[in-house]
């Protein structure tokens, strides 16, 4: 499993810039508890974390509930999906396989909730 990956940046500015370009939508703060259900088509399930927001005309309207997700990234990051890529890469870690990454945000065209996260 490759442990230090970075995701270059684009022009598309900080997360508060593409919010701020979202009629309506989701901002989703962080991901966790992500497992691969499907190697060969890169489906892979999980939670978000530390928050979500709902965007409507550029603005966060409230805060919503920690949501479920399986997703395929192939097809989250295929031809048209990505709106934009951010212009400020963050560092993250994963304390579970000890990588680091440096990824930009990402405004995508669509992300599959499949729920709430229960608890």
């Amino acid at each position: 499993m490759p442990t230090e990956l970075r995701l270059g940046t684009g022009d598309g500015g900080s997360a508060a810039e593409m919010a701020g370009r979202m009629e309506r939508g989701l901002w989703v703060s962080d991901f966790w508890y992500t497992r691969i259900l499907d190697p060969r088509t890169t489906v892979v399930t999980g939670l978000t974390r530390n928050g979500v927001w709902l965007v409507e005309d550029g603005k966060v309207v409230r805060p919503i509930r920690n949501l479920r997700f399986t997703q395929s990234f192939v097809d989250a990051l295929g031809p048209g999906a990505v709106r934009a890529v951010g212009s400020v890469p963050q560092a993250q870690s994963d304390r579970w396989t000890g990588g680091n990454y440096v990824v930009p945000s990402l405004h995508l065209n669509r992300w599959h909730f499949t729920g709430g996260a229960g608890g």
